[in-house]
């Protein structure tokens, strides 16, 4: 009798103890499925930024940034205090914004797609130029309180507003750019000129209210 009841506890240990394995197997069966948020990633650029998928790309103070085609950042391009920006190619774009401040060399955004906004500002290049062109952006341009030899904004397609303020530049060419919101120019220290060929399903605004 004692050897049975001896043996039904031996049983029913290990029952439980098969029931506690299968139950921890099951539990790391069903974390295996959890997906779990992956926090985005910063690429620094210094140089010539390779081909490729980024999540953000920063560029910090005195680097230069190139990029020549094939750069897909489904994040935010930004560059605080950096020395030179040139983006040029194919197939470059930017899901969030583009954010460029106080850049203390040449600027240079072409044939871009930015999901977000263009935002250029307090650039110190002095004798260097800002040259955006032939880009399309769903969100507004901002190009505000830089310092440059020449200022080039043409063919740009955007789904808001373009507002071109208190720019210190010798020359300021503004022409062939489509705006569903308005295209403003004013205080700056040229008069904005350009062949023209701008629209606005807004308005033509202060020193650029001529040049369509």
């Amino acid at each position: 009798m004692i050897g049975q009841i001896g043996q039904q506890r031996g049983l029913m240990t290990e029952t439980r103890i098969l029931a506690v394995v299968l139950a921890t197997l099951l539990m790391l069966g069903m974390l295996g499925t959890i997906q779990v948020a992956r926090a985005d990633e910063d690429t620094e650029c210094d140089g010539l930024l390779p081909a490729g998928t980024y999540d953000n790309v920063v560029v910090l103070e005195a680097k230069s940034c190139e990029i020549n085609g094939g750069v897909v950042i489904t994040g935010n391009f930004q560059a605080q205090k950096a020395d030179s920006i040139i983006i040029g190619g194919a197939g470059n774009s930017v899901g969030g914004n583009v954010e460029i401040q106080e850049s203390t060399g040449t600027i240079e955004i072409k044939s871009l797609t930015v999901v977000g906004n263009i935002k250029v500002e307090k650039g110190t290049g002095g004798s260097d130029f800002v040259d955006l062109t032939n880009n399309k952006v769903t969100g507004n341009i901002d190009v505000i309180e830089n310092e440059s030899y020449d200022l080039i904004i043409v063919d740009f397609n955007v789904a808001d507003n373009i507002k071109v303020e208190k720019n210190k530049a010798t020359r300021i060419n503004i022409q062939n750019n489509d705006a569903l919101g308005n295209l403003e120019c004013k205080e700056n220290d040229a008069v904005p000129s350009g062949p023209g060929g701008n629209t606005a399903l807004g308005e033509l605004k202060d020193q650029c209210e001529d040049l369509d």
